[in-house]
């Protein structure tokens, strides 16, 4: 890897870090602390129900992205928090979490049935979760 893209990510992870910090969350970079290659990207006080995967790129691979933040996180909900950062372009952090595991984190009973992929579950479902517009 090289040492840009080293830099970039540990930027990306003290962001993160920040702004969950700012948001009420105790957190911090897990490498940082941590010291190996299989700690997370940020230890934070969700951690045992939420593993997020910090990407701060170029590029966008959400699916290679989305798939090692399942396999890091067994057990957890996996949440990939990405921005496109180059010298033109820098957008604003967002997260990518599937559809059932946002109505699980919203206390939804029937969540699983938003796994399936069904139109009009996931419609029926996500209208059913308890969150105001803006």
């Amino acid at each position: 890897m090289p040492i840009n893209s080293r830099s970039k990510g540990k930027r990306g992870e003290r962001e993160v870090a920040a702004l969950l910090r700012e948001h009420g969350i105790p957190a911090r970079r897990g490498v940082q602390h941590e010291g190996g290659p299989n700690s997370p990207d940020i230890r934070h006080a969700l951690d045992a129900v939420v593993h997020f995967e910090v990407k701060m790129v170029s590029r966008m691979e959400m699916e290679d992205w989305y798939d090692q933040a399942t396999v890091d996180g067994v057990y957890r909900v996996p949440v990939v928090l990405h921005r496109i950062a180059t010298k033109k372009l820098s957008t604003p952090w967002r997260a990518t979490l599937s559809a059932a595991h946002l109505a699980m984190l919203f206390g939804d009973a029937e969540y699983m049935s938003l796994a399936h992929g069904n139109p009009k579950w996931i419609a029926e479902g996500v209208s059913a979760l308890p969150v105001s517009s803006r």
